[in-house]
């Protein structure tokens, strides 16, 4: 974790290829790619989101429970900021 306050968390976040996680939630949040990321996330249901963001793209993703994948041939890392409930609408 880089940073954590009452409005944000933010992630250092970095996978092998291959890597499958364990299912988790997110809130809303940005992502930032920091290298290509192809990524086949799988919700709770069994339904699959394909990513695909070049190194400098920002991703705005809804809350979200799911299992992520590395899909691609080579290590991703990307800076994830959540934005926690009490403050996701504008005040």
């Amino acid at each position: 974790m880089i940073l954590e306050n009452e409005r944000v968390r933010v992630l250092d976040v970095s996978y092998p290829p291959g890597v499958t996680t364990d299912f988790h939630g997110h809130p809303q949040n940005l992502v930032v790619a920091l290298t290509p990321i192809i990524s086949n996330p799988v919700d709770a249901n069994g339904n699959v989101t394909e990513y695909r963001i070049e190194a400098g793209e920002v991703l705005w993703r809804e809350p979200a429970t799911h299992r992520g994948t590395n899909s691609g041939d080579e290590e991703m890392h990307l800076i994830m900021i959540e934005f926690k409930e009490e403050h996701a609408e504008t005040e």
